[in-house]
C-alpha cells in the first residue's frame, strides 16, 4: 500500500515540479507543494515552517480540465480579483467592523456574548470573500476576543449547511468558507433582528 502511494507520488513529481516552479516566492512554492502532495494522499509529509510559510503567504490551487491554476483567496483566478496571495489583512477587516454605525450594539449583542457561531456569522456576513478558519480567528484576535483556530474550525464544520467551502476537511488542508446564498439570507435576517 505505502509502496503504491510512493510510486504514485514519484510519477506525479514532474507535474508537481512544473506547478510549484511557476511561483516566484519560496513560501508560496512550499505551500503549493504541500497542497499538491496532500492532494495525492501523502498527507504525512511535514514542513519545517508554519502552515502559512515563513513570509505568511498562502497558496490555493485547484484542479481543472485545463490543469492546475493559481488562485486568490476568494477562489477566483488571481488576475481576475486583483487580490494577491496572502493579502488578507485581519486588522483592516476588524477596523472596518469597528467603523460600522451600529458597532456598539454589535459589540454588546454579538461580540461580547459567548456564542462563537454568531461571531463567525458576523464576520462572514461582512465580506463576500472566502475566509479560512485562521482568517476568522485572526479577526477575532484583532477585536480582542479570545478563541482558538480549532474552535473556529469546529464551529464552521457545524455551520456546514449554510456555507460553501472549497474542499474536504482533513488535517493540514486549508479550506476557505463563505455563506451560500440561502445561508447569507438567513444570516442577514438574524443580524437585522439582533440589531433591532
Amino acid at each position: 500500500m505505502e509502496h503504491e502511494r510512493f510510486n504514485k507520488l514519484l510519477s506525479e513529481m514532474p507535474g508537481i515540479s512544473k506547478v510549484v516552479n511557476a511561483f516566484t516566492s519560496e513560501a508560496v512554492q512550499r505551500g503549493a507543494f504541500r497542497v499538491l502532495v496532500n492532494a495525492l494522499g501523502a498527507d504525512a509529509l511535514e514542513d519545517a515552517g508554519d502552515e502559512t510559510g515563513d513570509a505568511g503567504e498562502v497558496v490555493k490551487v485547484r484542479k481543472s480540465k485545463a490543469g492546475t491554476k493559481k488562485q486568490s483567496r476568494t477562489g477566483e483566478p488571481a488576475e481576475k480579483t486583483g487580490q494577491a496571495e496572502g493579502s488578507f489583512d485581519a486588522q483592516a477587516f476588524a477596523n472596518k467592523l469597528k467603523d460600522r454605525p451600529h458597532f456598539k450594539r454589535i459589540s454588546e449583542m454579538i461580540l461580547h456574548k459567548r456564542d462563537l457561531r454568531n461571531k463567525i456569522r458576523l464576520i462572514l456576513l461582512s465580506t463576500d470573500a472566502q475566509l479560512t478558519s485562521g482568517d476568522i480567528n485572526k479577526v477575532l484576535a484583532c477585536l480582542d476576543l479570545k478563541t482558538d483556530k480549532g474552535s473556529v474550525s469546529n464551529k464552521l464544520k457545524d455551520m456546514g449547511p449554510s456555507l460553501v467551502s472549497t474542499g474536504v476537511r482533513r488535517r493540514g488542508a486549508r479550506i476557505w468558507y463563505k455563506f451560500s446564498a440561502p445561508g447569507r439570507s438567513d444570516a442577514k435576517k438574524w443580524l437585522d433582528e439582533t440589531l433591532k
